[in-house]
């Protein structure tokens, strides 16, 4: 009997390494021109019903320096019938050093009226998130998505309550 509960039970490792090369010109506000490295140790556990997912690792900026951080997330599932899963969890960052998301001397230059949003450039050090949403499957591949998270931490410039909603079918 025992063995059968653990057919039933799927167990993952794995490492993940991702390399952001530079795209655009962070001077202009057009993205990162930044190189960095990051690697992350992805574990899961996952039965019928329920489910837990870990992901944990380090990012290092080798161009500023400025975006190193430690990342963490975890979720647990459950899937409440063949076609709808619910899902619950938190991810964080942790940067090694406070983050200035934009030089804000040149900001208000770049997009008149935005004095509030520039004296509020420094990101702090920790960002931590919780959320949680469904998934649901009505037919073959299709994918209906309902997610929100809101910011645990309030160090520094944040963004508020998110609610994102996402249709997918892949062909």
């Amino acid at each position: 009997q025992a063995w059968q509960r653990l057919e039933d039970v799927f167990i993952g490792l794995g490492f993940q390494v991702e390399l952001r090369l530079p795209t655009a010109s962070e001077s202009r506000f057009t993205g990162t021109d930044t190189t960095s490295l990051r690697g992350l140790f992805l574990a899961n556990w996952q039965s019928r019903i329920v489910g837990a997912y870990l992901a944990a690792g380090y990012e290092q900026d080798f161009s500023t320096d400025v975006l190193s951080n430690g990342s963490v997330a975890a979720s647990i599932t459950a899937q409440a019938t063949e076609y709808l899963l619910f899902e619950v969890g938190m991810n964080g960052a942790f940067y090694v050093k406070d983050i200035d998301l934009y030089d804000s001397s040149k900001f208000g230059v770049v997009l008149p009226g935005t004095t509030i949003v520039a004296g509020s450039s420094n990101l702090g050090k920790n960002e931590v998130n919780f959320g949680g949403g469904l998934r649901l499957n009505p037919v073959g591949d299709l994918s209906f998505s309902l997610y929100a998270t809101t910011p645990v931490t309030d160090d520094g410039y944040r963004p508020g309550e998110v609610i994102a909603a996402s249709l997918d079918y892949p062909f």
